[in-house]
């Protein structure tokens, strides 16, 4: 083969293209999960309740939903749960936070639960001065921040200083931000149903841009209103609207999984460190160059290339690696064997029985 020919396909494959291209290069996906992590919202308008026939309706009309949905996680606004109740029961649910709500007028409360099998949500606090609640939701190998929010229309508009107060504290930790709830805010351009626009639409709607965050319900969820929000910067998150319970829409979120991906690229280059580089210098000063003066300019360079890239090969020794790029460059041994006896030796120990 020609010695340039040989020259280029050298240099080509150790270029960083594709794996699909890439001859010497392996491509290795390890999902982390397989299904989307889905997120039930709604305003529930009192948990506990009972209608005029006696019977809790809206308790009763969300575990309907809850068994026919299976969400892993639920954020319920408006719940009017204080002191005076001492624990909430949900069918194949367990409490993961709870925010009553205030002792003043104005009020609501928010609930947080999750499904009896899915322990990845983790509280971190409740909101000082609003009904909002924080945690941390694992999808391993990544932790997003997600806040349960309720915002009474009559709530005294501080500029949110507050919320980016904790936001700011909470968002260290997460590479990711799901912010839901009932916010009764108008912004007929953000919004589109909305009521006008308001100074606490056009603040909220700042504070998103600045954030990097999206809106992405794109129905009313009270009447013509959209009042129910989803705000979050977690790319592929879909949004399914669906029917009442009381008077709001409940809206399902399916918040995708990560995948960690590995590329093994296989690649050749020489080592220096071994050249022999006095041998190397008296090779090419022992050349016989005069071919350089005979044919074509074209002739001259082919003929250069050639007897360079012989000598080099001659006496510089190249050695073959393997290169690992990762998604997640953090990853690394010591994270791997972490998360193995902390996360998938429990799991597999729980679902074998040993």
């Amino acid at each position: 083969m020609h010695l340039l020919a040989i020259h280029n396909i050298f240099f080509e494959n150790n270029s960083d293209r594709s794996p699909n291209e890439n001859p010497n290069a392996t491509f290795e996906i390890r999902s982390v999960q397989k299904k989307d992590i889905t997120i039930l919202v709604v305003n529930i308008q009192g948990l506990l309740v009972f209608n005029k026939d006696g019977v809790r309706a809206n308790l009763t009309e969300l575990e309907f939903h809850l068994a026919s949905l299976q969400p892993h996680i639920v954020l319920l606004q408006e719940t009017w749960l204080d002191a005076s109740v001492e624990s909430v029961s949900l069918v194949g649910y367990m409490v993961v936070s709870r925010r009553d709500r205030s002792a003043g007028t104005n009020r609501g409360g928010v609930l947080t639960l999750a499904r009896h099998d899915f322990n990845r949500l983790v509280h971190i606090e409740n909101s000082e001065y609003d009904e909002r609640s924080w945690h941390y939701l694992h999808i391993e190998p990544e932790t997003i921040l997600l806040g349960n929010w309720y915002r009474p229309g009559a709530t005294i508009h501080d500029g949110y200083v507050n919320l980016i107060s904790e936001i700011e504290k909470h968002s260290t930790e997460s590479i990711g931000i799901i912010l839901s709830g009932d916010l009764s805010i108008h912004h007929a351009r953000w919004l589109r149903h909305s009521n006008g626009n308001s100074i606490q639409g056009t603040d909220l709607k700042a504070l998103c841009d600045n954030l990097g965050l999206q809106q992405l319900v794109g129905e009313p969820t009270r009447q013509q209103y959209l009042l129910d929000l989803y705000l979050s910067d977690v790319s592929g998150t879909k949004i399914k609207v669906g029917p009442y319970i009381a008077d709001h829409r409940l809206f399902v979120a399916s918040v995708p999984f990560p995948e960690v991906t590995t590329l093994h690229i296989k690649r050749e280059r020489f080592n220096l460190h071994r050249a022999r580089w006095t041998a190397l210098k008296d090779a090419l000063v022992l050349t016989d160059w005069t071919p350089l003066h005979r044919g074509t300019a074209e002739d001259a360079a082919t003929f250069f290339m050639e007897m360079l890239w012989m000598t080099l090969c001659t006496y510089i020794p190249y050695d073959s690696i393997q290169i690992k790029k990762k998604s997640h460059p953090w990853l690394n041994a010591a994270c791997e064997s972490v998360l193995y006896f902390c996360v998938f030796v429990p799991k597999r120990s729980y679902l074998t029985g040993t």
